[in-house]
């Protein structure tokens, strides 16, 4: 079993024409997409782990929304703190999964996997929760499955990653969802975003893995009062492997795309 993760591509509007930092993100995008196309055996289904697009309009959206019509994947969509949901929901009628009403949290099965997607977003901010309702849910998710291997899609990393920008943007309920995650030893990964690196750490018995964006790459500054930079690091994504009942993942570079001197 495969399946491919892709992170924080930032859309802007208009596709094409909008750039971030120097980069044509809706272009970044497509050459992520062609790039998993082009991996054997096929990848049939993409995990999209947040900040889909950067200020979650509509018009981002729509532009979303024609860039993965191109791609023949299974999507299964996280929103990030540059997120909205409702918008988001109208722009994907068609995802079953979006619809409804609060919080945007459901599982999927991918073969021998249950991937359980948990919502951390806070509308207009851009830190992260995992309220007492939203750990509910997650707990009686994992409880409806406990013999099957089970990977967490999330966009907020649940720890200090050491980057200050980062970090200095605080976690809500991260210390109850590791002893969540402790009590559910069948969770084999919890996949995120949002850092626009590869970071990983053991986390409640199992492993965090962060996927790089397929935009631009922030900089690897772990002094205390550092702010946000980008990086003439490549861009990329992660496959994720499922074999010999272990999770392999697989971090992708792509060429990078920045144009302009690092921000």
């Amino acid at each position: 079993m495969l399946f491919a993760q892709i992170s924080d591509p930032h859309v802007v509007a208009p596709p094409g024409k909008g750039e971030l930092y120097g980069v044509d993100t809706a272009d970044a995008l497509i050459r992520a997409l062609t790039a998993i196309a082009q991996i054997r055996p096929h990848i049939e289904t993409v995990v999209m782990t947040g900040d889909l697009v950067n200020k979650g309009r509509p018009d981002e959206y729509a532009g979303l929304a024609g860039v993965l019509s191109a791609f023949p994947f299974r999507y299964l969509l996280v929103p990030g703190n540059h997120d909205h949901r409702d918008t988001l929901r109208q722009a994907f009628p068609a995802f079953a999964e979006l619809q409804g009403a609060g919080f945007i949290q459901y599982t999927a099965e991918l073969g021998p996997v249950r991937l359980v997607v948990i919502d951390t977003l806070i509308e207009g901010r851009h830190d992260a929760c995992l309220d007492e309702t939203r750990l509910g849910w997650l707990d009686a998710e994992l409880g409806r499955a406990p013999a099957m291997p089970t990977v967490i899609a999330m966009h907020h990393p649940p720890f200090k990653t050491g980057l200050a920008s980062f970090d200095a943007m605080p976690f809500e309920g991260a210390s109850a969802f590791e002893a969540l995650i402790r009590r559910h030893p069948h969770v084999e990964r919890i996949i995120c975003g949002h850092n626009h690196r590869a970071v990983q750490r053991r986390f409640g018995g199992t492993i965090v893995s962060v996927c790089p964006s397929t935009a631009f790459a922030y900089a690897l500054h772990l002094e205390p009062g550092q702010g946000f930079k980008t990086s003439a690091e490549p861009p990329g994504f992660q496959v994720h492997l499922w074999t010999d009942g272990q999770l392999v993942t697989h971090t992708h570079a792509l060429p990078p795309t920045l144009t302009q001197p690092a921000h």
